[in-house]
């Protein structure tokens, strides 16, 4: 289980708090203060494009820079937080135009409420989708999971083909449907493929970063 994510200037301010577990951050004020004291030694010594993670007691810190931002989420040891810490800093690097490209000026508190405001429905959509909402049966009711293709299929014509030599072509028709609209379950009565299929396509595009989950209402 996700227990929280952050993101902040790797100069030490804190740009971004998303608190998904409130019993962790009660009971683990400590071990949290003592991650974000070590977190400036650690955050030097890796790349850009790399995964960092620190175990502390029985919750694993990743992280990941993006420019002149850190990534951070806390979770369980057993859990893989890869696609959300990715999917994060593709997210806040289209909040802040080109991010990647140009210097990181300090954000003054109003370009910070905006950041949030911007950020949080992306982030919170990540995390749903982290903490395996996709996988429960979709009813009809308020927060059925709705896929959204990231890229087109001919940008990712790679991840495209892998998903056709797993499920066979109806993986094209499935993400075809994957337009940000649709529920799992009106994807899967249009096509008239069983649920369960469609699920797993969707639940294999997103581990390979290509697709990405709403809730509805959100």
């Amino acid at each position: 289980m996700l227990k929280g994510l952050w993101i902040l200037e790797d100069t030490g301010p804190l740009l971004y708090t998303l608190i998904v577990d409130k019993r962790f951050f009660e009971v683990n004020e400590d071990l949290i203060s003592g991650f974000f004291a070590a977190l400036d030694t650690f955050a030097k010594s890796i790349g850009s494009e790399e995964v960092a993670k620190l175990d502390l007691k029985d919750v694993t810190f990743s992280f990941i820079r993006s420019a002149h931002v850190i990534i951070v989420v806390a979770a369980d040891k057993d859990q893989d937080v890869t696609q959300t810490l990715l999917g994060v800093r593709h997210a806040f690097s289209e909040v802040v135009p080109n991010i990647k490209k140009s210097p990181f000026n300090p954000l003054v508190a109003s370009d910070l409420d905006e950041l949030k405001e911007k950020l949080n429905p992306r982030v919170k959509n990540i995390v749903a989708s982290a903490s395996g909402l996709l996988h429960r049966k979709v009813s009809g009711v308020e927060g059925d999971m709705i896929p959204r293709l990231e890229r087109s299929l001919t940008e990712i014509r790679g991840l495209r083909d892998q998903l056709v030599n797993r499920f066979g072509v109806v993986a094209i028709d499935v993400l075809r449907h994957a337009n940000g609209k649709k529920t799992v379950a009106e994807i899967a009565k249009e096509l008239k493929v069983e649920q369960n299929k469609v699920e797993d396509v969707l639940a294999s595009a997103h581990k390979l970063g290509v697709l990405d989950f709403k809730l509805r209402g959100s």
